[in-house]
């Protein structure tokens, strides 16, 4: 596990104790659905938070429990022994459980051990069922696949916030003329090209750079298929075999596509850009299609240190103790009941998501989500983690840019027009498509606008006016 996937795990298993809808979310997401593809999460182990929900869930049930005895035990002692002050004993005892598990989670062994999270002997009980055993070892084989199986519209599921795209289309029969001599193109396969430009980039030296071999399908396209797909109603599966990886590379399917992940993580997991890239041949034609994509950081209250500056003082958590006692004493009785309500619906969401896939042909198996995506927020909290952003893309875009014109310079291809579009690229951020040049206005995050401002000569440059820090700009 590397240092970035250790902190930012770390930090993101604290969520689990704090932020009960974020513990819901991920429980919801990850068991209610048995027909649902996992895809990767980024520099996080969605494992070991996941087995952290089931720890949490299973301590804040066990508090309940404990609260609503200790609440029966209180009333049943007034009414025996006609005495109120044994019913303000009960509510008593309730305050102290509830201050001392909460002072346990922020300042006491809990705290320490979500150091920590993977080696918590909190979470050594889990899996304690099948279904929590298959959904775990799901999740694992998801986070290290090279199959990802989407849902919706876009492909780069676990990726983050989708920035930008851009294609270049080049010859490959067009001969390079060098000092008056032209030379014939020498053949190769987009396979070839892909390993160079991984070594180029890969030689560059950027720190927290990993490339992965991925295969984006929806979800709604692999009925049939059993590369992807065993049976109606099952899982879909996470791995495929090299030589049909090799296949994809040098096909144009329509729906099953190869891609290169190039994804620079840093700031301890809390940046993480990915370019994707596809090299496509149409006859003599050669498409270059890149996206990319930024998992921003993850919400600073999930930060353990952050937890215990905002709520491990004691006047904190005293006033959290004496909010849940009055909670306990009101509501107990009718969450208890709703827990219970919710196994049984559990239950019953997942026999009818299993017969809705069974059935349905345009039944969606894909991914929708992760976890390190739910536990993002939308704002850098850091004006050099937008720097950096912005120095990765540029790097990643002019070595990838270089790498193929260098490849293609080698196999005798002329590369004098992408040369020209590699400068627009670079120098303008501009989308090529089709033959046409466009200029995209592009704000991503909370309450981002843009604006566009015509310079001398009719430039067009795009503006993000940020009412603070933005997540992508």
């Amino acid at each position: 596990m590397s240092s970035n996937t250790h902190t930012a795990t770390t930090r993101v298993c604290a969520a689990a104790y704090t932020d009960p809808q974020f513990r819901r979310e991920c429980l919801d997401g990850a068991f209610l659905n048995p027909c649902k593809a996992f895809a990767a999460s980024g520099d996080l182990d969605s494992a070991v938070v996941l087995k952290h929900c089931l720890a949490a869930d299973r301590r804040a049930f066990l508090v309940a429990l404990i609260a609503l005895g200790l609440l029966s035990l209180g009333l049943l002692g007034a009414v025996a022994l006609d005495s109120p002050s044994v019913q303000l004993l009960s509510v008593v005892a309730i305050f102290l459980l509830m201050l001392g598990s909460d002072y346990d989670l922020r300042r006491g062994g809990k705290a320490k051990r979500l150091l920590n999270p993977a080696r918590d002997r909190d979470i050594r009980r889990f899996p304690a069922t099948a279904l929590q055993a298959e959904v775990l070892a799901s999740v694992s084989r998801g986070e290290v696949s090279p199959v990802v199986v989407f849902s919706g519209f876009s492909p780069f599921v676990g990726a983050g916030i989708a920035l930008d795209a851009w294609n270049i289309t080049v010859n490959t029969e067009a001969a390079k003329t060098v000092h008056g001599a032209t030379s014939p193109p020498i053949p190769f396969h987009t396979a070839q090209l892909h390993d160079y430009v991984a070594n180029r980039l890969s030689g560059i030296g950027i720190r927290g750079l990993a490339v992965h071999e991925r295969i984006y399908i929806s979800g709604r396209d692999i009925h049939g298929d059993t590369r992807f797909l065993p049976a109606p109603g099952a899982r879909p599966l996470s791995t495929v075999h090299a030589a049909e990886i090799g296949e994809l590379q040098d096909t144009n399917s329509e729906f099953a596509r190869h891609y290169r992940q190039y994804q620079v993580t840093s700031w301890r997991g809390d940046i993480s850009l990915s370019y994707f890239v596809r090299f496509t041949r149409f006859g003599d034609y050669l498409a270059m299609e890149v996206s990319s994509a930024i998992l921003t950081p993850i919400k600073e209250a999930y930060s353990l240190e952050g937890e215990r500056l905002r709520g491990g003082s004691w006047a904190a958590l005293m006033a959290r103790a004496l909010a849940w006692t009055v909670f306990a004493s009101i509501a107990f009785p009718v969450v208890l009941l709703s827990r219970l309500n919710k196994a049984l619906e559990g239950s019953r969401a997942r026999r009818r998501f299993k017969n809705q896939a069974a059935s349905e042909f345009s039944f969606d198996y894909g991914a929708t989500s992760t976890i390190r995506e739910k536990a993002s927020q939308p704002e850098y909290r850091r004006y050099f983690q937008l720097l950096d952003r912005q120095a990765y893309k540029s790097v990643l875009e002019k070595g990838l840019l270089e790498a193929v014109v260098e490849f293609l310079d080698q196999h005798n291809v002329d590369t004098s027009e992408l040369k020209e579009r590699q400068s627009v690229v670079l120098n303008n951020g501009i989308i090529l498509s089709g033959g046409s040049l466009h200029a995209d206005s592009l704000a991503v995050g909370h309450s981002s606008a843009v604006s566009t401002v015509r310079a001398a000569g009719s430039r067009v440059m795009n503006k993000i006016a940020p009412k603070s820090d933005r997540a992508a700009a």
